[in-house]
């Protein structure tokens, strides 16, 4: 874990310089000239909380963390430049799962806590909309992601999948269009495992996972009039 943890810090310092490389050259550009496509990016830094449940009976709520980067893109601006549609992209750490309520294991009434994880890589596609205020930005978005498993924590009675598809939104609030927070979920189609109890019955677990994250933006959107 910790070495994907310094290949993600190695990434996104990587998209920091980027980005400001690409400030520097669209900066030094003539108003008449063209604009590269990644100019107008912004790329956003987020690290935050996640609570995770899955379906009965791993359906006892747990807390965990996500890391991850955006990338956005501004496709039109309207109301004078105050409402923004755009489109982005994005790579995240973070967990799914759930855990059974506590039960006495039977020596010395001590409590037993059972409970499965996956270690995701998440890759959320969405498409959204900020809109200016005079103290703030408030956005919103909605799409698909893509779920890879990075490491699966099985056991005698659940067996985790590798991959599952889902749809994810964000709300949120930006300040001087640096700092901002979020909140959001991601809602799996797909099954996240497989649960086999002593009876012999095998049923689906599927998950919810909540998000709630501090966010940094750099190269940050400018709405150009026309």
């Amino acid at each position: 874990m910790t070495k994907r943890i310094v290949i993600l810090c190695v990434m996104l310092c990587c998209a920091f310089s980027f980005a400001q490389a690409q400030e520097t050259e669209s900066t030094a550009k003539t108003s008449g000239g063209a604009k590269s496509f990644f100019s107008n990016l912004d790329y956003t830094v987020s690290v935050g909380f996640a609570a995770l449940s899955a379906s009965e009976p791993y359906d006892e709520g747990k807390m965990s963390f996500t890391l991850g980067l955006d990338a956005r893109k501004i496709f039109k601006s309207y109301l004078d430049d105050n409402l923004g549609v755009y489109g982005a992209a994005g790579l995240h750490l973070s967990k799914k799962g759930g855990k059974k309520t506590p039960t006495e294991d039977g020596i010395g009434g001590r409590l037993f806590v059972d409970n499965f994880k996956i270690r995701q890589l998440s890759i959320p596609l969405r498409a959204g909309g900020i809109y200016n205020f005079k103290k703030f930005q408030a956005f919103v978005d909605l799409g698909p992601y893509f779920a890879f498993a990075l490491k699966k924590f099985d056991s005698e009675e659940v067996k985790a999948k590798g991959f599952d598809v889902g749809i994810c939104y964000n709300i949120g609030l930006k300040f001087k269009k640096k700092f901002g927070i979020s909140w959001g979920m991601e809602l799996p189609f797909t099954k996240l495992a497989d649960y086999t109890p002593e009876s012999g019955d095998t049923k689906s677990l599927k998950g919810n996972t909540a998000y709630f994250r501090f966010q940094w933006t750099f190269n940050e959107w400018r709405f150009k009039k026309k």
